[in-house]
């Protein structure tokens, strides 16, 4: 629940002081004058209130003015997008992305101290989201374009860390830019690069790079749109969903798929990335709790890091992570079922109609002459 920040309001009564009490004076002062020329004659006693009253007026003014181009200048403008943060405020709001992805990031395997890894080593990168990653949500949740990004990748280099620009290069060939998931309207598509796009030289390059393969699996989500727990069904059933497979041959999913699974170019994925190294680590880039029983009791998969959606600067958290100059002391702030349709959520889970609230029916917004 949103409750008022009382440390914030008095910071802005503070910034407002002097106007403030500028109206006040100016507001007694006048109700003073006009209280003490009751005795004198009317033409004086008219003529001094209506002065009185003028000069108060004008003080008002001038002291409203200075707090929309004062103290509320910078809420103003930003609330009308004309504004820009200091460079002050700037750097506390990237301290606070660091703070926030450092502590919220879960470490969910770590087979055999798998992890950290060496500093300042080379490796693998795999995965067309380590191009594309999850910055933030749908809807509010969303990021704003005017602001630089921290990428996933230049996470890892800042962190030291050298990755294979080969690989990378065959992700942001295959697709640039990532489907949108929108309020009213979503693409789910989720591009990879099916198992026969990785060349012969691409996999003896990986494998000859490094000896260790960092997977990341990405996946969308926010307001607007309920994740599809079915995904063949749902882009079938619904008009304002779409998904496009990565083959024309095979369906990224299985009939009964849910979005929170891995696909099937996903999984072949995997497999090339452990054939071409000895340590694999996979990197979920979700805000949802992901289906994550194959990889937990898969051996050759030696870690799983859940990396939160990153923000403006939070993927550096990442490369921190990685090479063990944050402990991901986090804990997922709930259960990562081993099958997502076995827990209760997902088996009474639907978009139920009530038949007994007409009393309370609201104008629909979306459907002008309908209610809801």
């Amino acid at each position: 629940m949103l409750s008022i920040n009382w440390s914030d309001v008095w910071k802005m009564v503070e910034s407002i002081k002097v106007p403030l009490v500028v109206v006040g004076v100016a507001l007694a002062l006048a109700i003073i004058v006009s209280l003490a020329v009751f005795k004198m004659g009317k033409p004086a006693r008219k003529l001094a209130r209506s002065t009185a009253w003028v000069v108060a007026f004008v003080a008002v003014v001038v002291a409203v003015v200075s707090m929309l181009y004062g103290g509320f200048k910078t809420v103003l403008d930003l609330a009308a997008g004309t504004g820009a943060l200091t460079d002050e405020s700037k750097a506390q709001v990237e301290d606070l992305g660091n703070d926030i992805s450092d502590e919220g990031m879960v470490l969910l395997k770590n087979q055999g101290g798998a992890l950290p890894l060496a500093k300042g080593s080379a490796f693998n990168v795999w995965g067309w989201g380590s191009t594309n990653p999850i910055y933030g949500g749908t809807g509010s949740g969303s990021l704003s374009k005017d602001n630089p990004t921290t990428t996933l990748l230049d996470g890892l280099h800042n962190a030291g860390f050298t990755t294979n620009d080969e690989l990378t290069s065959l992700y942001t060939s295959y697709r640039a830019e990532r489907p949108e998931v929108g309020m009213f309207k979503a693409d789910w598509s989720l591009p990879e690069p099916t198992q026969d796009k990785y060349s012969e030289s691409v996999l003896s390059n990986a494998a000859a790079f490094g000896d260790t393969a960092v997977v990341t699996i990405a996946r969308s989500g926010g307001e607007g749109f309920d994740l599809p727990r079915d995904v063949n069904r749902e882009m079938a059933d619904n008009p304002y969903f779409s998904y496009t497979n990565n083959s024309e041959e095979v369906a990224d999913f299985e009939d009964g798929q849910g979005y929170l699974e891995l696909t099937r170019p996903e999984k072949d994925m995997i497999e090339l990335a452990k054939k071409t190294s000895d340590k694999t680590a996979v990197v979920i880039n979700a805000a949802n709790a992901f289906q994550l029983g194959d990889l937990q009791d898969d051996p050759e998969i030696d870690a799983i890091v859940w990396a939160i959606p990153g923000g403006q600067v939070g993927f550096n958290a990442l490369g921190r992570i990685l090479d063990g100059e944050v402990n991901p002391s986090a804990k997922t702030p709930d259960t990562f079922p081993r099958d997502i349709k076995a827990g209760p959520a997902a088996n009474n889970f639907g978009d139920f109609q009530y038949t007994n609230m007409t009393d309370f029916a609201q104008d629909d917004p979306f459907n002008k002459g309908t209610q809801t």
